[in-house]
């Protein structure tokens, strides 16, 4: 994570991958995430075959959510790693929004 270390290259930071939001459901429950025409798609790759599936944005949110809090249990800032927006997400600790990772990488380019 050349982000963080950049931002705070005095201090030791462990990084850490908390999983998905899709990880722990079944096929089952991944195909009924599967974006309706009018709804904003998201394409992701699974954590365990690599297999590359659609899903609504707004379907989503509430398992990223959930990702959310795991991470947030047990880390002292979490930064999404993905292409939806989620704006309406919350976190104890602090919480850092694709718009703004993207910012930050362009900013701490060396």
């Amino acid at each position: 994570m050349e982000i963080i270390n950049k931002l705070h290259p005095e201090r030791r930071i462990e990084v850490t991958q908390a999983g998905g939001a899709l990880d722990d459901l079944s096929t089952a429950e991944i195909e009924e995430l599967a974006p309706l025409k009018e709804e904003r798609v998201l394409v992701t790759k699974l954590a365990g075959g690599g297999e590359v599936v659609q899903v609504s944005e707004a379907r989503l949110e509430p398992y990223m959510q959930h990702a959310v809090e795991r991470a947030s249990a047990r880390a002292e800032l979490v930064v999404l790693l993905c292409t939806g927006s989620f704006a309406r997400l919350r976190s104890h600790v602090p919480l850092i929004h694709p718009p703004i990772a993207c910012f930050l990488t362009f900013v701490f380019q060396p």
